[in-house]
């Protein structure tokens, strides 16, 4: 990824604070409506009790292959899942999961697995005075593959700008399949 990242600024280096830095890449399974530290207080509890439930169907099994480049609105630019029923059902399980254990979702898209590489940032949409990214930038990454993970943990992360101490954002709890 950080060949395609170099790619990108190439093209056009106004667009480096939109690559997303590899040590932030991920691939979001559900958004949950945790508004306070009781509600996360829930999740955490939720997603430890559901682990073993989780762990049953098998998560290290479904490798996810990210292959190819398309967009959210013009405005955020994502590296593609190849499909696979096993994921989507793991994910539809998950999300079971944490409903029945009282933690609202706040999904209000349907489940496009997918891992963001750019995404157009406020200050630069200012000085623009254009919300979306220059297809230009990411045209040679299409029909790229990126390589693959295996579905080994998941981070119940926070939506904000805090970040750990190694880039990656804020996690209330991790659990990890292997």
């Amino acid at each position: 990824m950080a060949e395609a990242h170099q790619e990108c600024i190439k093209t056009d280096p106004m667009y480096k604070d939109c690559i997303i830095p590899t040590e932030r890449l991920h691939m979001t399974l559900a958004c949950l409506g945790l508004d306070t530290k009781e509600q996360i207080k829930q999740a955490v509890k939720a997603l430890h009790e559901v682990k073993s439930e989780l762990k049953a169907c098998n998560p290290t099994d479904i490798e996810v292959e990210f292959e190819g480049v398309d967009n959210f609105f013009h405005s955020v630019r994502y590296a593609h899942v190849k499909e696979n029923p096993k994921l989507c059902e793991f994910v539809e399980h998950l999300k079971l999961c944490m409903t029945e254990t009282g933690v609202h979702l706040r999904d209000v898209f349907d489940f496009t697995p997918h891992m963001t590489v750019m995404k157009m940032n406020r200050q630069l949409a200012r000085d623009t005075r254009n919300p979306y990214l220059d297809p230009r930038v990411y045209v040679q990454l299409e029909g790229k593959r990126f390589g693959s993970q295996v579905l080994d943990n998941i981070h119940l992360c926070a939506m904000s700008e805090d970040r750990e101490q190694d880039g990656f954002y804020e996690c209330a709890t991790s659990i990890h399949f292997n």
